[in-house]
């Protein structure tokens, strides 16, 4: 028994041992594992000050440059004015990939007036030099800023014409942040700037040109663009064309852009119980029009020709300007019978519609007829009766305001149209193929 006593107290003597060990071992890892956690911070905080200080070095050295350049030397290749200096360039230090930026712009002075009254608006230059780099970030780019003037109040050198751009959203709101680009190409010139927090930008001593050869684009991420258009036998008569630029003048261009939308399409039977039909081709047309051809008729700004439902019978269309759209088919199993919303459809700023069409086995000739009130609203469960010598129907609008009668004849229908507190509609359609009529209804004054 006393051999035995001796063995208990022995093995609980080492299980004691033990736990001491992992106790030690977990205190001597947390405390290596903090001042590893120190060590890396120190380290990087080390190179994020190196980092620091080499970018401060790099932007003194572009800065420093620019300074034992000519006045007229002081001009970037993506910007305005243009010349040799690149407007982004990566210098490699240490492994690191240093993005030097340099932007340089006309300032116009108020000691002298400024445009209109100043018709140079030329100044002097205001250059703005930003370095990022694409490790150890701190978040903080190293930015200087200096100004260079000429050596007279106004440098000879720098004729040309004043160009100003504006930028409104949809509610004639300045879109702040809007690049700017502008191309001549017979003067090969070709550079990029940004709307200020009033969405207007102005250019000076633009190089001259009398003929409308200055292209301008302005666009946003997340917006839809806009810009000039050339004169070309297909669009003689452009709403914006492309810009002249006078000697002493201002040429001014305004544009409209906003936030981009979303149209999902669904194309379905016209069944009781609507079955999804894939693989249907659309074309989805705007009304806005870039101007009139040669025959006075719109060209349409926005359009998607050719665009294929998938098998499921959907379709997204993103990144879509704001318009009111009409969807027609050229698939010849099926006629549209009905648009959900009623067409033309009517796309917001940045909204996310969605659009049911049902289709119907194809006849040589059909009627879709849309009643709407003044307000264009669709009238649903109104009577519409169409008849000709032989035919005779009444079908009751939907909850979108629409029936479909198929087949019919290539012939004049009397067409009627009634509804409880709206004036009674009467007149005579022409159908012919595939027909489409919008009707609108007057309320009732009694």
């Amino acid at each position: 028994m006393k051999i035995k006593k001796h063995k208990n107290r022995h093995n609980k003597s080492n299980g004691f041992t033990l736990i001491e060990m992992l106790v030690a071992l977990a205190i001597m890892g947390i405390f290596f594992a903090a001042i590893f956690a120190i060590f890396r911070v120190v380290l990087t905080n080390s190179a994020i000050s190196e980092a620091r200080t080499t970018a401060v070095g790099l932007a003194n050295q572009q800065m420093e440059m620019i300074h034992n350049l000519t006045y007229s030397e002081v001009a970037t290749t993506g910007g305005w004015p243009q010349g040799d200096i690149p407007s982004e360039q990566i210098e490699n230090v240490d492994d690191i990939n240093y993005t030097i930026k340099t932007e340089i712009s006309y300032y116009d002075d108020s000691f002298d007036s400024i445009v209109p009254v100043d018709t140079l608006g030329s100044d002097y230059k205001k250059i703005k030099i930003e370095v990022t780099w694409d490790k150890f970030e701190s978040g903080k780019p190293v930015i200087l800023y200096t100004d260079i003037s000429p050596k007279g109040v106004e440098e000879a050198e720098q004729p040309g014409g004043v160009l100003s751009v504006e930028v409104f959203d949809d509610n004639n709101n300045p879109v702040p942040g809007a690049s700017i680009n502008i191309v001549n190409n017979d003067l090969g010139i070709n550079f990029s700037d940004n709307t200020n927090v009033e969405g207007k930008r102005l250019f000076y001593s633009v190089i001259p040109d009398s003929n409308p050869n200055y292209s301008v684009n302005v666009s946003r991420a997340g917006f839809t663009s806009d810009y000039t258009s050339e004169i070309t036998v297909a669009l003689p008569d452009p709403n914006k064309p492309h810009l002249s630029i006078y000697e002493g003048g201002i040429s001014e261009v305004s544009f409209v852009i906003d936030l981009v939308s979303t149209l999902n399409i669904l194309t379905q039977t016209n069944a009781e119980v609507p079955e999804f039909i894939g693989d249907i081709q659309l074309d989805i047309i705007g009304e806005k029009s870039l101007g009139s051809d040669g025959e006075n008729q719109p060209v349409v700004k926005n359009k998607y020709e050719d665009v294929v439902t998938n098998s499921s019978g959907q379709l997204t269309l993103n990144d879509v300007e704001w318009d009111n759209y009409a969807i027609t088919e050229d698939q010849v199993d099926y006629d549209i019978a009905e648009i959900n919303p009623p067409d033309p459809v009517v796309l917001d700023v940045a909204e996310n519609k969605n659009v049911t069409i049902s289709l119907a086995e194809h006849a040589d000739h059909t009627l879709r007829i849309i009643v709407l009130d003044s307000m264009n609203n669709p009238v649903a469960d109104a009577n519409v009766r169409i008849f000709s010598a032989g035919y005779d129907e009444t079908i009751q609008t939907s909850a979108v305001g629409q029936v479909f009668f198929t087949p019919l004849s290539q012939d004049a229908y009397t067409l009627e149209i009634t509804k409880d507190g709206y004036v009674n509609f009467n007149d005579t359609i022409d159908v012919e193929n595939q027909t489409t009529r919008e009707i609108s209804l007057a309320l009732n004054p009694i």
